[in-house]
């Protein structure tokens, strides 16, 4: 019961969130993600231009084509240039998709922090000194934690990947895997919500593992709401920012109000 309870408040907190956001006139913390993805993106492309022309080059050396006059080789050197363009691109677009999410809560981990500590301000009225040491210990952290759950994702997506080679069960993991990544990718990605939370009251990575864990059903809906932004196709991967905002102040709501309901909100 427990674990549909916390699901349940990991959604209502997210409708909550949005209005909490402007209604406390942090709506201005939303520009700072757009800024950042755009200058991702055109980075990206800068990357992704030079790889093709830096690939271009060394193939047409290797393969003599700028010395060779043949009848095909300048229609071989277009077929090559063509190719490269469609595959660099295809792989930047699959890399900046899959590994975007976690990019954008690396860069932005010192903001959520801030932001998951202003929520708790205005809802409990408690503060907490500010020290250029904590904020970067705090940055450290919520790096650490993102990469963290990025391996272990990664780890899981092989296993599974791997346990549909098994004869009969492999077919049906292969007909459920869909559900079972996305569900391994919003626990993770919840888990790093609710860590801000967890830092900020001085638990250990271990403590805040066992915290998650035992508050399973709220990460899976916290970071469900962010993994179903993420694969919507360009969109997705373009606002990740702005809903990792919103998470992390809805998953600061639903932490303070299960600390609440167990009593331990002032620990």
């Amino acid at each position: 019961m427990k674990v549909f309870n916390n699901f349940s408040l990991g959604f209502k907190s997210f409708g909550k969130a949005f209005n909490f956001i402007f209604k406390h006139k942090m709506g201005w913390t939303l520009l700072v993600p757009v800024a950042l993805t755009i200058i991702i993106f055109w980075l990206g492309l800068e990357f992704t231009s030079y790889m093709i022309n830096e690939t271009k080059d060394y193939l047409l050396n290797a393969l003599s084509l700028n010395d060779n006059s043949f009848f095909f080789s300048e229609y071989l050197k277009m077929f090559l240039s063509g190719f490269l363009q469609v595959i660099i691109n295809v792989a930047f677009f699959i890399i900046f998709t899959y590994i975007n999410g976690y990019l954008i809560l690396a860069i932005l981990s010192p903001l959520l922090a801030i932001i998951s500590e202003k929520t708790e301000k205005i809802v409990l009225g408690k503060t907490y000194p500010f020290s250029l040491q904590k904020l970067f210990h705090d940055i450290l952290r919520g790096i650490l934690i993102i990469f963290r759950n990025l391996f272990y994702e990664l780890f899981l997506n092989i296993l599974l990947l791997i346990s549909t080679l098994i004869p009969v069960i492999g077919q049906i993991i292969g007909i459920l895997s869909p559900f079972i990544l996305f569900g391994i990718s919003s626990y993770f990605y919840g888990f790093s919500f609710i860590d801000y939370n967890s830092e900020r009251h001085k638990l250990s990575v271990k403590e805040s593992v066992r915290y998650v864990r035992k508050n399973g059903g709220l990460a899976l809906s916290n970071g469900g709401i962010f993994s179903l932004f993420m694969i919507i196709p360009v969109l997705g991967s373009l606002i990740a920012g702005i809903v990792a905002i919103i998470t992390t102040v809805a998953a600061t709501l639903a932490v303070l109000e299960i600390d609440q309901q167990n009593g331990t909100t002032d620990n």
